[in-house]
């Protein structure tokens, strides 16, 4: 047998109405400061293609929304995942030559500039100078067709002696002494390798 409810028929009414919810406050616009992380010494900050260029908000509290940059670049958040609420790292991609522009719109404002990107022509070992702790410190290069020094943050630099550490995008700490045999990689060039000492 079906027993049948009557309810009120004021809960009826409130069960079909609609909830409303506050309208969505817009994203504040003023401009937002930046750490450029990578640097090829003093000279102006060039993309090689294929890699990126990684920058930093210095603000903690800070959370990306979204990111947008003309054609022949991407934003890219930290982990790779909108919103960014974890660490406000970004990276700049450059997937073509020329110059652009990118923006990170935060709830805190919006990070913008320009870019600007070639390809890499030539690979090198820029220079060695003797670090902290008796330690070598390798700097590699990349240069383009002009001769223009090239930035790209996902480098990877490893020795196949134990110890060696890297430093900065493109520096690596080896031991001093001894041979070795560097290997590097990264988005913008094949595999490379170099041999240091004898």
């Amino acid at each position: 047998m079906r027993k049948t409810i009557a309810l009120p028929a004021v809960l009826l009414a409130a069960c079909a109405e609609t909830p409303s919810y506050a309208p969505l406050q817009p994203l504040p616009t003023s401009p937002v400061a930046y750490d450029t992380l990578d640097h090829a010494g003093a000279a102006p900050i060039v993309i090689a293609i294929g890699g990126t260029l990684d920058i930093a908000i210095p603000d903690p509290g800070s959370i990306g929304v979204s990111g947008d940059a003309s054609p022949g670049f991407e934003v890219e958040p930290h982990d790779g995942a909108w919103p960014n609420m974890k660490v406000p790292d970004y990276a700049i991609r450059a997937l073509g030559p020329g110059t652009g522009t990118f923006s990170i719109a935060t709830d805190h404002g919006i990070a913008s500039g320009t870019v600007e990107a070639a390809e890499v022509e030539r690979v090198a070992i820029a220079r060695t100078s003797l670090g902290a702790g008796g330690h070598l410190i390798v700097e590699l290069a990349l240069y383009d067709a002009a001769g223009r020094s090239l930035v790209d943050g996902t480098l990877h630099l490893a020795d196949d002696q134990p110890g060696a550490t890297q430093t900065a995008w493109n520096q690596l700490a080896i031991a001093a002494t001894g041979a070795h045999t560097l290997h590097v990689t990264g988005d913008s060039i094949p595999e490379q390798t170099f041999t240091i000492g004898r």
